[in-house]
């Protein structure tokens, strides 16, 4: 049996990775781990290496070299589907389903896909139950323009649906999301901020993000360039520093602040 009170829940070890269509590594020799129970974010420039990992993490690649391990077991050793249960995960380059809202929602869980309650659960953690209050038949409008009467959302109305398909998978144990809050306007990724603040509690996250707001609810941020780590810390720890984080940091949101 997977012992799943492991200290580390993930852990990289000495992981480098390279697409099969790929002339450069995208990630040279990584180590780090997630500890059981902490949120763990990944920041740096577009391409420094963060989606690689979340891609890695999931299963969907399989490391060039060195290991992937879950609660201390290599990550292809274990079952899929087992794994995939394990996992609620959000990509940055989430699909936009030509289909009703309830469909929409429940392909994250189709073994659930007729508790209601679970549902409007992951709708209102995801800050979608607004969009469902203005659709005219409910959870079965269409949602897209594939189909007659179907409701063309924003880019930030669509990732909160993306979102809620995350959340509906409410027995997974691993939280992942890759820019959950880029098309999101500030109240919204402040209420997103405090939902996932209270998911996180019971889980395991790993998190990607450009938004410090977002960034700083992690216990501890790992900064990633041209495929490497490069530093590794808490916000307070890394924005003292003058390092990339400070420079993102200053970049994004003015002098760090001493909070």
């Amino acid at each position: 049996r997977h012992n799943l009170t492991s200290r580390h829940k993930k852990s990289f070890q000495n992981v480098s990775f390279q697409y099969p269509s790929g002339s450069d590594l995208a990630l040279n020799d990584v180590s780090f781990f997630i500890p059981e129970g902490r949120t763990v974010a990944l920041v740096g420039h577009n391409g420094g290496g963060k989606s690689s990992v979340v891609k890695l993490i999931c299963g969907l690649y399989a490391p060039t070299a060195g290991r992937i391990l879950l609660d201390g077991t290599e990550l292809g050793a274990w079952d899929r589907d087992t794994l995939h249960a394990r996992m609620s995960v959000l990509f940055q380059d989430f699909v936009r389903y030509h289909m009703n809202l309830r469909e929409n929602v429940v392909l994250g869980n189709l073994g659930r896909s007729e508790d209601p309650t679970l549902l409007e659960r992951a709708l209102r953690r995801a800050g979608a139950d607004g969009i469902l209050a203005e659709l005219p038949l409910g959870h079965e409008t269409p949602l897209g323009h594939w189909f007659e009467g179907g409701r063309e959302l924003s880019g930030g109305q669509w990732q909160k649906i993306a979102l809620a398909r995350a959340f509906v998978r409410d027995e997974a144990d691993i939280l992942i999301l890759d820019e959950p809050t880029a098309s999101l306007d500030t109240q919204a990724e402040r209420e997103l901020i405090e939902i996932f603040k209270d998911l996180a509690r019971r889980r395991t996250s790993l998190v990607v993000s450009h938004r410090f707001p977002t960034i700083r609810i992690a216990d501890e941020i790992i900064v990633f360039d041209r495929g490497m780590i490069v530093e590794q810390g808490t916000h307070r720890e890394l924005a003292a520093n003058d390092g990339l984080y400070s420079r993102l940091f200053d970049l994004h949101a003015g002098v760090p602040s001493q909070d």
